[in-house]
């Protein structure tokens, strides 16, 4: 397992905070208990969830915040 600092480029103070409910998000729609890390093949479905360019996808991940 690894932990890694979260933080958005270019939003500024809300940065980290946006960036943890994304993470937790994330973790909730994967199911994956993110308390303590997460190894890097779930940083790749992470990543793949959220540069996913269909719109359904995105907009998933947007109400799971």
């Amino acid at each position: 397992m690894m932990q890694i600092e979260l933080c958005c480029t270019g939003m500024g103070a809300e940065s980290k905070d946006f960036a943890g409910e994304l993470y937790e998000a994330l973790a909730r729609r994967r199911k994956v208990c993110a308390e303590n890390g997460i190894t890097l093949d779930e940083v790749k479905v992470f990543w793949e969830d959220m540069t996913n360019r269909d719109l359904e996808s995105r907009l998933q991940v947007f109400f799971d915040m």
